[in-house]
């Protein structure tokens, strides 16, 4: 008996997921937020197209699709039709990223009554928010962690609840040596600051802005708290950010990590699904006015054309038309779709490293005085132990050189990559 996916009605003329490979095709398809019987091919005959399903597991995770992927795949009898132990792998791995989920709400429901006690204001983010709203009924998102933000004159006193409940702060420095952290490490931590549980692996992120100075992209301070309405949280009170300016802080979100190995499917069908929530009560014009002042700010027109082209998602009426008068190109499928990564629950049990040029360029440009830009430099290609220790997990003195090494390599490769990134945006702008 043929056994035929189902998928939402794609334009005849662009059917767009059939120019990915096999893998992605059937993670693509998996994100259709509304199904019908169609033409696609049967189940079995893209199962055969997946040639490494380790591969593809980990791709579901990392593209946050793998709650969806068992949910699309469970009344399809899959485990008749995928090779032998896939389907329990990816019960497996589904049934974790929900009861992670379950657990992270568990935390914000003990947290904020504390919160409430000491008189501090919790805003909900992203996920957070989503769970009281968008997902509700249906949760079908990937969560890693809580975010919220507090106002800058609470962060010490939300500190000390997350100390008091177990949390530690989670260190990701980026830096190689403590002059980097003392020079220009404090002007990075005004976005988020992660805490981590060490016993139950759970993960919370107080905020204190919008985004790190080091940022392109900035929303007007304290936009989020204007209008913001109470929500109950098991009985606690939080705030939810009103839906024009959550929605410019999501599209600019995502427009930051274009492009930047953090590029996630899972993020555009929640801005799909947020568009679905909030439709009728959203207002493009407002929305556009807060980011139309950010660099690169046309890529989030291209990320909304690709919802409305691939997912034919209603778009404010405002950023329709600028999407039409601008005659924007909207994203490939294929670019939402990187080289798969590891696990993001993962990515909390061990350092992550942010080595892009653009950052390294920022930092570089906050550091004033030809001296200390000379420090810079020599303190990167010569790191502090720790930072060789920690990051390349050398041991040994042999392990030490080897590390040093492979510092040495991705310092110069990294060199390269600034000096012709600073040749076409030159250092003084």
């Amino acid at each position: 008996m043929s056994l035929v996916l189902e998928t939402l009605p794609l334009r005849s003329n662009v059917p767009a997921w059939r120019c990915l490979n096999p893998e992605d095709q059937l993670l693509y398809l998996t994100g259709f937020p509304e199904i019908r019987p169609g033409d696609c091919p049967p189940l079995a005959q893209l199962a055969h197209g997946v040639k490494d399903w380790n591969r593809f597991l980990q791709k579901a995770v990392g593209h946050r699709l793998i709650i969806r992927l068992h949910r699309f795949l469970k009344p399809r009898d899959a485990a008749a039709v995928l090779p032998a132990g896939v389907w329990e792998k990816i019960q497996a791995e589904s049934f974790r990223a929900q009861a992670h989920t379950l657990a992270l709400e568990g935390e914000l429901a003990a947290l904020l009554p504390l919160l409430n006690r000491k008189g501090i204001e919790a805003l909900l983010l992203k996920g957070a928010a989503f769970l009281q709203t968008v997902y509700r009924d249906k949760p079908v998102r990937f969560f890693t962690d809580i975010d919220f933000m507090v106002r800058p004159e609470d962060l010490a006193g939300t500190e000390e609840i997350l100390a008091a409940l177990g949390y530690q702060r989670f260190s990701r420095s980026c830096f190689p040596s403590r002059w980097h952290e003392e020079e220009v490490g404090s002007r990075f931590r005004r976005h988020g600051i992660t805490f981590v549980h060490p016993a139950k692996g759970t993960c919370l992120e107080p905020h204190v802005e919008t985004f790190d100075e080091a940022d392109p992209f900035q929303l007007k301070p304290g936009l989020l708290w204007e209008e913001a309405e109470p929500v109950s949280v098991r009985g606690s009170r939080a705030l939810l950010p009103e839906a024009n300016r959550h929605l410019a802080y999501l599209l600019l979100h995502l427009a930051k990590h274009i492009g930047a190995d953090q590029n996630y499917f899972g993020w555009y069908l929640d801005l799909d699904a947020y568009l679905r929530f909030h439709e009728g009560a959203l207002d493009g014009g407002r929305c556009w006015e807060w980011i139309r002042s950010n660099p690169k700010a046309e890529n989030v027109l291209e990320i909304l054309g690709f919802l409305r082209e691939q997912f034919s998602t209603p778009l404010p009426h405002e950023l329709a038309r600028l999407i039409a008068q601008k005659a924007v190109s909207p994203l490939s499928p294929q670019s939402v779709f990187p080289s798969a990564r590891k696990s993001e629950l993962a990515l909390f049990r061990e350092n992550h490293w942010v080595d892009r040029r653009e950052w390294v360029l920022s930092c570089f440009k906050r550091v004033h005085g030809p001296w200390k830009k000379g420090i810079f430099i020599l303190r990167w290609i010569f790191p502090d132990p720790e930072y060789l220790e920690t990051k390349y997990l050398a041991q040994s003195l042999a392990g030490r050189w080897l590390a040093y090494a492979r510092h040495l390599a991705a310092t110069t490769a990294k060199g390269v990559g600034l000096a012709l990134y600073a040749a076409r945006k030159p250092l003084g702008r």
